[in-house]
């Protein structure tokens, strides 16, 4: 459909592409199709059958200019558009790439000098006892994770929440969240159980709680880190939001990894920042990136770089992958900054990046809203209180050879 009210649309190029898992299947070229002003017509495209179960398939369609204009240059990229043509119809996980068929092993549990270990085919989980969480995570006796994952609720408040340090921002959800203590609840791990399980496949359950004091009121998050013998690590998670605490921030976990985890892929939405209520945009594609590359460099620090309708992101340093996967879409950033790093700071010149890298897993992230100007998020972009599960699937694996 042409829009336009004087013009044809001969001055552009319509280009096509089917991607499966981000890869083209087949692409074409309209070139110079010739709508009439506010006309439209229709077009065939030769696209092949697919088998079902295959993954999701995308029709990617993209207007560029055919030559070049006083405004713009010959290929600029006028508008474009992204159609989900079939589902992923198996109803299992979706993967980087076709996971090899391994044989199921039986993964060890073993309890002593003051932590639990899980082990399976060179990958041990160590827990402590003492802090009741994940400390420890290594491949063939190699460090892949300096902290595990823990609580999150707290974001780098946007210039939308509130502007830090400005009055009248009372009514705003900046001024709630501090009101409430959101910004200091910090984790804190409170128990370290070992569940029983009915199929016999060992498990280590821990709990944190953050508590927000001026709401009296806290957050729950209770893990469940199972092996199923496949070479894979299973989170199980429970969310519990008290009524008190009825529009969070973000509700999620955090990974930190040492120093040279900078690589990052993803499928999902990308290749720049979007939120749930701003991702019309950004298109869900294999995007690739590094850690340094998600910064965005607002005048006034605050949170940045969120990926949402994620299927699975990979993060590495050269030698070692480590990809989480879920079967429902779930939001993403990697930074050098913590979010009180970001609240912190009033100039982009007084952040300094740290050496570690922090992965942000997030079930829900609240939208962003214009309440800097404007009407906050609508309720369906914010995060309701309840018990909220989700699962996700680790898979940690070399790159460089033995």
């Amino acid at each position: 459909e042409n829009r336009q009210h004087f013009v044809d649309t001969s001055w552009l190029n319509f280009h096509w592409s089917i991607k499966l898992h981000g890869e083209i299947q087949q692409s074409g070229v309209l070139r110079r199709a010739k709508i009439p002003a506010q006309g439209r017509q229709s077009f065939a495209l030769p696209i092949p059958g697919f088998p079902p179960g295959g993954g999701p398939l995308f029709l990617h369609l993209m207007a560029t200019a055919a030559c070049d204009l006083p405004w713009c240059p010959r290929g600029h990229v006028v508008s474009h558009e992204q159609r989900l043509i079939s589902p992923a119809s198996n109803g299992k996980a979706p993967q980087s790439k076709p996971r090899k068929s391994v044989p199921s092993t039986t993964p060890l549990l073993a309890s002593g000098s003051g932590k639990f270990t899980l082990s399976d085919r060179g990958l041990e989980l160590h827990f402590s006892k003492s802090s009741g969480g994940l400390n420890q995570l290594t491949l063939n006796g190699q460090p892949v994770l300096q902290r595990g994952p823990h609580l999150q609720i707290w974001r780098g408040a946007t210039d939308n929440d509130g502007i830090k340090g400005w009055t009248g921002q009372r009514n705003k959800p900046l001024g709630r969240w501090l009101a409430a203590g959101v910004p200091d609840a910090v984790p804190q791990l409170t128990s370290i159980t070992v569940p029983k399980s009915a199929d016999g496949i060992p498990a280590i359950r821990c709990r944190q709680a953050a508590r927000c004091r001026g709401a009296q009121a806290e957050v729950v998050l209770i893990q469940d880190f199972v092996m199923p013998g496949d070479g894979t690590i299973r989170v199980d998670n429970e969310f519990l939001v008290p009524p008190a605490l009825d529009d969070l921030p973000r509700l999620g976990i955090q990974w930190i990894f040492p120093r040279g985890f900078e690589a990052i892929r993803w499928f999902g939405r990308g290749p720049f920042e979007n939120y749930s209520d701003r991702k019309a945009a950004a298109l869900i594609d294999l995007h690739k990136s590094t850690v340094s590359g998600q910064y965005v460099p607002y005048i006034l620090p605050q949170e940045h770089g969120n990926h949402t309708d994620t299927e699975w992101l990979e993060i590495s340093n050269g030698k070692v992958a480590f990809l989480v996967r879920s079967k429902s879409p779930f939001q993403f950033s990697v930074s050098h900054f913590t979010a009180a790093d970001l609240f912190a700071a009033t100039h982009a010149h007084h952040l300094k990046p740290r050496r570690e890298t922090f992965l942000n897993l997030d079930l829900f992230h609240r939208g962003l809203g214009t309440a800097s100007c404007g009407p906050d998020t609508l309720p369906k972009y914010r995060i309701l209180p309840g018990l909220h599960r989700w699962t996700y699937w680790i898979e940690v694996s070399r790159l460089d050879p033995l």
